[in-house]
């Protein structure tokens, strides 16, 4: 089976809400304590998860290849749409899931009319602002953001579609 980026359905949060977890507590082991990575961030991000309507103004699509092995989220209630997260199975990064997935969402916001799209990244994630630049986006600079109530430092990526 080759891999297929189709929108995520109902039944999809589940394996995204896992997903999402492993990827954190891979991606930013060392900058979040074991804590938030084991206890808070379970909880969180299920309710976060749970209040999602997979439907306008959000696009969820989803990388499935036996398995679900990526999604993204997108928020188009702005100007310019959020892309709130992207997210590869740990093990499986640099086989060009993220690529599939990047390309997928912003041909899809193109088509609802946007002409550009903004994505925040930790500062510490090294290899995601090494694929965003490499995927040919702008690094807009610094950034700050706020994660569980706590002010992190981000790179902005601006999207032209």
């Amino acid at each position: 089976m080759s891999l297929q980026v189709r929108p995520a359905m109902v039944h999809d949060r589940w394996d995204i809400c896992q997903l999402h977890l492993e990827s954190w507590q891979t991606t930013y082991k060392h900058d979040v304590s074991k804590h938030m990575l084991e206890t808070v961030f379970p909880t969180e991000m299920e309710k976060q998860l749970a209040a999602r309507i997979f439907s306008d103004p959000e696009v969820v699509l989803v990388a499935v290849e036996n398995q679900l092995n990526g999604f993204v989220f997108a928020l188009t209630d702005q100007d310019a749409p959020l892309i709130e997260n992207l997210h590869v199975r740990p093990g499986i990064q640099s086989r060009d899931v993220g690529a599939h997935l990047l390309k997928t969402v912003l041909q899809e916001l193109s088509a609802r009319g946007f002409q550009k799209a903004n994505l925040e990244v930790l500062e510490t994630n090294h290899r995601a602002r090494d694929f965003y630049t490499r995927m040919g986006r702008q690094d807009f600079g610094e950034c700050t953001g706020t994660l569980f109530g706590k002010t992190v430092a981000e790179r902005r990526f601006e999207f032209d579609l």
